[in-house]
């Protein structure tokens, strides 16, 4: 505001005062502004209450769409172009993600069902999948996506072969986990030339190398089987060449010659006969075989020499019949027999058994010799395994006859039970 002011002397001396107030023009134009702002504020308060609820009731059948289906009630023209596309990429990516499904399922089936183990690693040696048969020939329990190698197990071996295989060299080493031999496949996965995982194909090849050894033994075994007697008949020839041999002493350097070539003839049999046997018998005639009457031929074949070493051989017990191959099963019984009668003592016995045993035609094989130890029960079948060497040759084994038997129960899918104490005697039964 601004203050006026008008003073005047009067004739009588007496001084006039007046003053007034007037608003300035600053004054005014604020006192009208205030309405104003008052009138322009509830037009803004009053449109966002209009345009929201109007917004609201325009946007809601977009906001209630269903992107699954994109079909929009009312007259939405201008949206109608994005709608049928979004259908259209529904649709591919619902094909997509099928055939995704698809292929996932034949991977996990195919996976799933194998013997091999497979794991897939990342550049950090973390899990990224694997099967059952991974954790199976591990020995480790489920871990989980996610998990380090280590988790899986923590052999040296393995880990030697993950590292190897992530700085990007391929290996197929060989190693030995919880006992068994496996063979592990080790090939990196590159991106633009750099290692971003590998995988692992583990198989287990512990029979394949327990076979590897089988065979190496026996190629050494037989070359020294067949070296001896072939030795012996080389030296008895030359000296009978280079008359070396008296006159007299003939009769006993071809009774020497006679027996090693026996000998000989007996182990390539027996060797003809294990390579039949490994091949499943192949080309060998199946029949119905009467397991009492097969034992007594074998009686009836090796009661001379059971005669000869005191040792009573006897058979009972009741027809049992299996559908098989009779020279098998005959020779099966003949070398139990056999080695009841030479591994006996003088005056001790051999009885075969015919009977069925639970539905199973069983023949048992026991007799009263020197027995076998227990340290030795579990590898008597392999070949030319022997207890006692010396006592072996010295009786003309050729240390093949429980191998010839393991191998015939198994053309045969039939069970060998061995029972023995040492210096009570063996009981040997085949169940079929």
């Amino acid at each position: 505001k601004k203050t006026y002011y008008y003073a005047k002397r009067l004739s009588n001396g007496t001084v006039l005062r007046v003053s007034d107030e007037q608003m300035t023009i600053g004054a005014l134009i604020l006192r009208l502004i205030m309405p104003l702002f008052a009138a322009l504020l509830a037009v803004i308060i009053i449109s966002a209450i209009l345009s929201s609820s109007i917004a609201k009731k325009i946007v809601k059948p977009i906001n209630e769409l269903d992107f699954h289906d994109p079909v929009i009630k009312g007259d939405y023209s201008e949206i109608s172009p994005l709608l049928r596309r979004i259908s259209r990429q529904n649709t591919l990516i619902e094909l997509q993600m099928k055939e995704l499904k698809r292929q996932q399922e034949e991977f996990l089936t195919v996976t799933g069902n194998m013997s091999e183990g497979l794991i897939l690693i990342d550049s950090k040696a973390e899990v990224l999948s694997y099967n059952k048969s991974a954790l199976r020939l591990l020995g480790v329990d489920d871990k989980g996506v996610g998990s380090g190698i280590l988790a899986f197990c923590d052999s040296p071996e393995l880990i030697r072969v993950v590292e190897s295989v992530l700085n990007g060299v391929s290996c197929e080493p060989v190693i030995s986990i919880n006992g068994k031999e496996l063979n592990i496949l080790a090939n990196p996965v590159s991106d633009e030339k750099k290692v971003s995982g590998a995988v692992l194909l583990i198989l287990d090849v512990t029979e394949r190398e327990r076979r590897d050894t089988l065979r190496r033994e026996f190629t050494s075994n037989v070359s020294h089987e067949l070296k001896t007697p072939l030795t012996s008949i080389y030296g008895i020839s030359d000296m009978m060449q280079n008359g070396l041999i008296r006159p007299e002493d003939t009769a006993q350097f071809a009774k020497n010659i006679h027996d090693e070539t026996g000998r000989l003839i007996t182990l390539v049999n027996d060797i003809i006969k294990l390579s039949q046997l490994d091949e499943g018998a192949v080309g060998l005639e199946t029949e119905e075989v009467d397991l009492l009457a097969c034992a007594k031929t074998v009686r009836t074949s090796l009661s001379a020499v059971a005669q000869r070493q005191g040792v009573t051989l006897s058979v009972q017990g009741e027809s049992a019949f299996v559908t098989g191959i009779g020279t098998v099963i005959g020779e099966m019984i003949y070398n139990l027999c056999d080695n009841g009668i030479k591994y006996n003592r003088e005056g001790g016995s051999v009885t075969v058994t015919v009977e069925s045993i639970e539905g199973h035609p069983t023949v048992t094989v026991a007799d009263t010799g020197i027995g076998i130890p227990k340290e030795h029960q579990e590898r008597i079948f392999e070949r030319f395994y022997r207890v006692d060497k010396s006592h072996s040759r010295s009786i003309g084994g050729t240390g093949l006859g429980l191998s010839i038997v393991k191998h015939g129960a198994a053309v045969h899918n039939a069970t060998v039970r061995l029972e023995s104490t040492e210096g009570e005697g063996t009981t040997v039964s085949i169940v079929f």
